[in-house]
């Protein structure tokens, strides 16, 4: 049985032993914050059942009052569906994470595609949110100026 060196000194997999170093050492800080976005979601599902219920409580302390109703489980809605967003990017992450030492681990180009097409993946999200936050900035800021303007 050949050991991981013995393949990479031949040449099987055609990567340098600094670079299969360097993408082992990335594999652990992805898997690390991979971890603590998973974390990270589930407190937003927490927050979300939690902001539903003190939602829920505030409808029904309005609507004794004669006020207008809090729609509760419209808070639920969005925190759900910020973790919804927020999970692709982290799941893509962690896939790498974990792919990534394996398909080393056996110099298998098959796996080391898989991998840094989980990567891919991870930065073409995290690219096309990047964009929409953008483009919804740049449409606040010129609803800002045409009502300024408006004002006048």
């Amino acid at each position: 049985m050949e050991s991981i060196n013995d393949n990479f000194s031949k040449g099987f997999f055609g990567i340098s032993q600094a670079s299969r170093d360097h993408l082992i050492e990335i594999s652990k800080w992805a898997k690390f914050l991979a971890i603590i976005g998973f974390i990270g979601i589930g407190l937003i599902v927490l927050a979300g059942i939690f902001m539903g219920s003190i939602g829920n409580l505030i409808e029904s302390r309005t609507m004794m009052d004669g006020g207008s109703s809090f729609p509760g489980g419209l808070l639920t809605f969005i925190y759900l569906i910020m973790a919804g967003i927020y999970f692709f990017p982290v799941y893509y992450l962690f896939r790498f994470s974990v792919k990534m030492p394996q398909a080393l681990g056996a110099a298998d180009n098959v796996g080391f595609d898989e991998a840094t097409g989980y990567l891919k993946s991870h930065y073409k999200y995290m690219g096309i949110m990047m964009i929409i936050v953008l483009s919804l900035y740049a449409l606040v800021i010129v609803g800002v100026i045409i009502m300024a303007l408006a004002s006048r």
